[in-house]
């Protein structure tokens, strides 16, 4: 499955390297899937920037201990982004299949012996779908529960930075590989479709070679902590602790899902509501030279000069999205008997289009992030299903979730990256303007070719917006252009070939014509006024196509 081999490279920080050449198999390996990870494969329809897809694998770790003599619960969640058939394939158990309607959020709960042990062990569910989904998976044992977010293959990367190990009494001061809570933090590492290499860079240099879809695991250690995880194709990769000594003297799973580094550092907005009262205890782990992480200082949450960061407080871990990465519309499906926080940061002049469902946030307390122009805010999550998205502009949300017992916090799971004053944008809008003038009819031909229609301005709400992208593709014409009205030969009514109300027009003075005038409408590019014509004569057709929305 995997072969590992580390290379003698220069000496780094007045240490040299070591250099051995073994291959890893069996009882030899740390267990081969550790964490939960679920690699999607992407329908060419689906933005490449969202966590949407049609093919997961899923993998159930290690919660506390395998041997804990209270079960797991484990299970699968799947918020149908279209209309979708969905398959849940087991190696050992029955399929399940089910279909589930756009929008609809359904819990699916795994058999017991789907976790995994410390033995390298294949058990793992592929989620298959006929349509865009999103998957979640949910790790509970006891009171340790933890929230896993799915990043498709088109968004997993070839390069990722290494945490600091936080400081965690009882669990990193005394490391032990007999014991749960002292073994080291650990990398897991999955590969996609392709067979990857994989370099972990720090004081020496460690190469694996990983087959297509497998799951290797690295300890994290002085040597390779603050490093960087380098592959030739791309993976995904979870920082994690199967049980980590927490208040009260017991433990519980920590994990986060690394995001992809980029080439170049960029500035991460973190809210203090992340901190959630543990400010002193509050610590940044990034990918730096220093095995030290720096402590989160509220006064300045402007981190800069970082390539990836990760949270860490009290029994906490969170992978912090940088400020290139804002989407527009989230999903978030509340945990049963936790207490479900939304915690949201956007620029300062952009707060009041922030809509929770279809309404506008209630109350929101917006508060500064000091020394910068984006505001935040913690609101509460509703029960079961969340849509939240903006009107004009693009936002970072996360998930939160606190009981007595246990913490998690996630990005939240996106589903578009384009704001629209509508809704939630899963396919945009389409605007085309004709070169060549045509007959009424030919327009409504030459629209149609193009999967597009002539342009109804049918909904009040959206004439101005579509004015608007029209001046953008006027490019200086004032010609005159055909679209979607036209009247009835027998009654002389005016209707919109999207087949909705003739509720607002825009004629000019003197138009409409009488019933035996012109039957089809011409719009003016330089007035916007529109007159009735003769349905022969030439002009460019105006084609358009609204955005298709995900239910709020």
């Amino acid at each position: 499955m995997l072969s590992h081999k580390r290379s003698q490279r220069d000496a780094v920080k007045g240490q040299k390297k070591r250099r051995t050449s073994r291959r890893i198999v069996g009882v030899d390996m740390v267990p081969l899937l550790l964490h939960i990870l679920l690699v999607a494969t992407l329908s060419s329809d689906c933005s490449a920037i969202t966590h949407t897809g049609r093919r997961f694998v899923v993998a159930f770790p290690e919660n506390i201990a395998f041997y804990h003599p209270v079960p797991p619960d484990n299970r699968i969640q799947i918020t149908a982004i279209k209309d979708a058939t969905i398959t849940i394939e087991m190696r050992y158990y029955t399929d399940i299949t089910e279909s589930l309607s756009a929008g609809q959020f359904k819990e699916y709960s795994m058999n017991i012996d789907m976790e995994l042990s410390k033995t390298p062990s294949f058990k793992m569910a592929m989620v298959k779908s006929s349509d865009l989904i999103t998957v979640n998976a949910l790790s509970l044992r006891s009171s340790s529960l933890q929230l896993a977010l799915v990043l498709p293959v088109h968004e997993l990367g070839t390069k990722y930075m290494i945490p600091q190990v936080p400081h965690i009494p009882g669990t990193t001061d005394i490391m032990s590989m007999a014991v749960t809570e002292r073994r080291p933090f650990k990398l897991v590492i999955v590969s996609a479709q392709e067979r990857t290499t994989v370099t972990i860079k720090g004081l020496e240099t460690t190469v694996y070679q990983l087959e297509p879809e497998a799951v290797g695991q690295v300890l994290v250690t002085q040597e390779n902590q603050g490093g960087v995880l380098m592959s030739d194709q791309p993976v995904a990769v979870l920082f994690s602790h199967s049980c980590a000594i927490r208040d009260g003297c017991s433990c519980g799973m920590l994990q986060t899902l690394l995001l992809p580094a980029k080439n170049d550092s960029f500035p991460f907005l973190v809210p203090p509501a992340l901190a959630n009262g543990t400010v002193g205890e509050t610590f940044i782990l990034s990918g730096a030279t220093s095995n030290t992480p720096s402590p989160y200082v509220p006064e300045t949450p402007w981190l800069d000069g970082y390539d990836a960061a990760v949270l860490y407080r009290p029994g906490f871990l969170l992978s912090l999205v940088p400020q290139t990465d804002l989407a527009s519309c989230f999903i978030i499906n509340s945990i049963q008997n936790m207490e479900n926080e939304m915690v949201m940061v956007v620029h300062k002049n952009h707060t009041e289009r922030v809509r929770h469902g279809n309404a506008a946030l209630v109350d929101p307390n917006w508060q500064q992030l000091t020394g910068t122009d984006y505001m935040w805010a913690a609101v509460s999550a509703q029960p079961n299903r969340n849509v939240v998205w903006h009107q004009s502009s693009k936002m970072i949300l996360y998930f939160l979730g606190h009981s007595n017992t246990s913490s998690f916090g996630v990005p939240a799971t996106i589903i578009s990256r384009i704001p629209d004053f509508r809704g939630c944008v899963l396919v945009p809008e389409r605007l085309l303007l004709g070169d060549v003038a045509h007959s009424w009819a030919a327009s409504v031909q030459f629209c149609r070719k193009e999967g597009l229609d002539l342009v109804s301005f049918s909904k009040s709400e959206e004439v101005p917006h579509i004015y608007s992208i029209i001046k953008k593709a006027m490019n200086g014409s004032e010609d005159d252009v055909w679209i979607g009205l036209r009247r009835r030969s027998q009654t002389g009514e005016w209707y919109w070939l999207n087949q909705e109300p003739v509720a607002q027009t825009n004629w000019a003075q003197g138009e409409p014509g009488e019933m035996n005038e012109g039957q089809c409408t011409i719009m003016s590019l330089s007035s916007f006024r529109w007159r009735d014509e003769e349905c022969c004569q030439s002009a460019r057709p105006v084609c358009y196509k609204r955005p298709e929305f995900f239910p709020v």
